[in-house]
């Protein structure tokens, strides 16, 4: 992806009552006992900024039935049974991926895709 690549950083800062903010307005459609975090919230966030950034850069469309993926590590220190302990030398994280069309990707509210 020549259009794209390089080694430049973008560093956005975002407050902490925008945070609490983006979490609450996800957290209150939930079904009782569903969870978000904010990191889900912001990955939903940067996400589609990303991918709408991408898009313009390659010339596709934000309708376009390529696909996206996200792509996060997952710690499981804490949910394994019993937990692996602060004492446990192995890796205790996974990676986990969503893929999606762009078109769907955009077409959800940020809230949605967090969950």
């Amino acid at each position: 992806l020549p259009k794209i690549a390089g080694n430049h950083v973008c560093v956005v800062p975002v407050p902490k009552a925008q945070l609490q903010e983006w979490k609450a307005a996800v957290s209150s459609g939930l079904p009782a006992g569903q969870y978000v975090s904010q990191d889900d919230v912001v990955s939903a966030h940067v996400w589609q900024a990303l991918c709408r950034t991408r898009c313009e850069q390659l010339g596709l469309a934000l309708d376009s039935e390529a696909v996206t993926t996200c792509s996060r590590a997952c710690n499981l220190r804490q949910r394994t049974n019993p937990p692996l302990g602060a004492g446990y030398c192995g890796n205790g994280v996974c990676q986990v991926w969503t893929d999606l069309t762009v078109r769907e990707l955009l077409g959800m509210g940020a809230g949605e895709v967090a969950q």
